[in-house]
């Protein structure tokens, strides 16, 4: 009996353990409304699972105070401290699902200030940054097309790590002309094995911009994309500002009086919108993209890009 009671009691503190890393707060009928969070005394809280259409924005319609979390204008989600269980991989921040169900587009509300990453595909359909899943234009949510199921991890982009799963594209130029190869180069790009005797050098032979792959002059290679990275550097620009943090390398590239401009930058390891500072909207492939060689903006758009350049 005595045996008993100390399981059932380990037992019963091991869930009440478990159910202190997460608190859900709700605000209904979009009332502010305040949770306890008992325990949390130190560390940074952060929002493990949205769980409502309406946008969670912390300082607006979430935050902490007297150790308690607060909502308002109808924010539901589950909270968390940064250093929980409630972290992916090495990041801390909110995850979303958004489906693209009956291959109908559909746009999902979120916080999308701090950054976007593809955390895990749900579908069997792909989904490509830019092609069938992106972040919206006005900036207030993510959007998904074609059948593109996922969860999208959002905010908090200062410990980045990327989460695409690393594939390998083979593209080949024929008869020594240029050929695009279509792949999401949202997480950078690079030479993984070279199949041709033609060379194959970055610039000249081959390159990448926010639609994909191109090869000439007879390249043939085996392209690795995507995969997991952190750190970051860049190389110097002519047309934008380089700012870094903490490690994380950052570029701002500004068009003026709507006119297309280029800012050099590497771009290896892939280039993300942190944060738009234009009332003009910078929507990609529209008014921003890039390539091998860097940024371009254009209509208006000013931004600041994140760059994981980590060769």
């Amino acid at each position: 009996m005595k045996h008993a009671l100390v399981a059932a009691l380990a037992v019963f503190l091991a869930t009440a353990a478990s159910a202190q890393n997460t608190v859900r707060c709700e605000s209904t009928n979009n009332k502010y409304h305040e949770c306890r969070t008992t325990g949390w005394d130190a560390g940074r809280v952060v929002i493990a699972h949205q769980m409502s259409d309406n946008t969670c924005v912390e300082g607006k319609t979430w935050g902490t105070r007297n150790g308690m979390v607060w909502v308002s204008g109808g924010c539901r989600a589950d909270f968390a401290l940064a250093s929980s269980s409630s972290t992916w991989n090495g990041r801390s921040g909110s995850t979303i699902t958004c489906e693209s169900i009956n291959n109908i587009r559909h746009t999902c509300n979120a916080d999308v200030t701090g950054g976007v990453t593809l955390a895990r595909r749900l579908s069997a359909d792909a989904c490509v940054r830019g092609r069938t899943w992106d972040v919206r234009s006005d900036g207030r949510g993510i959007w998904v097309d074609k059948g593109c199921r996922a969860e999208f991890t959002i905010g908090d982009t200062g410990s980045r790590w990327q989460h695409s799963a690393a594939r390998t594209v083979m593209c080949e130029s024929k008869n020594n002309g240029r050929t695009r190869c279509s792949a999401d180069t949202s997480y950078g790009v690079q030479l993984a094995h070279q199949l041709s005797q033609n060379g194959c050098n970055m610039g000249r032979d081959w390159g990448w911009d926010q639609n994909g792959i191109w090869v000439d002059h007879g390249c043939r290679a085996e392209f690795s994309v995507g995969g997991y990275h952190n750190g970051m550097r860049g190389n110097g620009n002519n047309n934008g500002s380089m700012a870094s943090s903490s490690g994380q390398q950052t570029l701002v590239c500004e068009s003026r009086d709507g006119r297309r401009n280029y800012c050099r930058a590497n771009t290896g390891w892939g280039v993300t919108l942190l944060r738009r500072t234009s009332d003009a909207a910078c929507e990609r492939g529209q008014s921003w993209g890039y390539d091998e060689n860097g940024v371009w903006v254009s209509n208006g758009c000013r931004g600041e890009f994140l760059l994981d350049a980590n060769r």
